[in-house]
């Protein structure tokens, strides 16, 4: 009998290939552009709006996985949290959009 590989297999697979230094750095991009967005007027960020941004930053592609599992950890660790929900600048879509602690916001301010 073939063993069956799921999708949530294979995305663990490849998170898991990723080293700390890798992951945190990642994490820390993404959180200084939030706070970007924030420091400069914007209200929050979509998760595709959040993508795009660090592509154009570093020329390369990042999974929408990828950005989604980032997102969540930020929140976990209690530094980003979810905004009003709203249209997506990207997709149109309505989203939950991510925004900086309420601690964080008034440091950018």
């Amino acid at each position: 009998m073939l063993d069956v590989l799921t999708t949530s297999d294979t995305k663990a697979e490849a998170f898991a290939q990723q080293s700390c230094e890798q992951l945190a750095r990642l994490q820390r991009e993404m959180l200084e552009i939030v706070q970007g967005v924030v420091r400069n007027g914007g209200k929050d960020v979509s998760a595709r709006e959040l993508g795009q941004r660090w592509e154009a930053l570093h020329n390369k592609r990042i999974g929408e996985g990828t950005v989604s599992s980032t997102i969540n950890k930020l929140i976990t660790k209690g530094v980003l949290e979810r905004g009003q929900a709203r249209a997506c600048a990207v997709t149109g879509k309505t989203i939950k959009p991510v925004v900086p602690v309420a601690q964080q916001q008034r440091l950018l301010a």
